[in-house]
């Protein structure tokens, strides 16, 4: 993983813990493909959009089911390697739904593909989407 990628789970993670709502990368540009690793996963919706292979990939989706909204998230790496978690949990749910397609989005998931993690980073440090 990129040195900048650590930096800025870091800083979600350290966000996250003091409830700071946003961060603030005034001049930093993070360019981050789709990474998986056990049960985490983590990219910038921009540069998946925009990689050179035909497997990237990053997608959040919501549904209706019988009045339950549920969400779910996955992502797949350069090399075809996917991951997903789904939730139900209403603080999840706010967290996916502010998700632009230029976000930074992570999430980690248990056993059962229960997101048991979900961050997602709006910041000018990340790549704008590119057709």
């Amino acid at each position: 993983m990129k040195k900048v990628s650590k930096i800025m789970i870091a800083s979600l993670a350290l966000a996250g813990t003091l409830g700071i709502a946003g961060v603030a990368l005034a001049g930093n540009k993070s360019l981050t493909g789709v990474g998986i690793y056990g049960r985490s996963m983590w990219g910038n919706m921009s540069d998946a959009r925009a990689a050179a292979d035909t497997n990237s990939l990053i997608q959040i989706s919501f549904y209706d089911s019988g009045g339950a909204v549920h969400g779910y998230v996955r992502m797949t790496n350069s090399v075809g390697t996917s991951g997903y978690c789904y939730t139900s949990e209403p603080a999840k749910l706010q967290v996916l739904q502010s998700a632009k397609t230029d976000s930074y989005v992570y999430a980690a998931w248990d056993a059962a593909g229960a997101c048991t993690q979900i961050a997602v980073d709006n910041s000018s440090a990340i790549s704008p989407k590119q057709p």
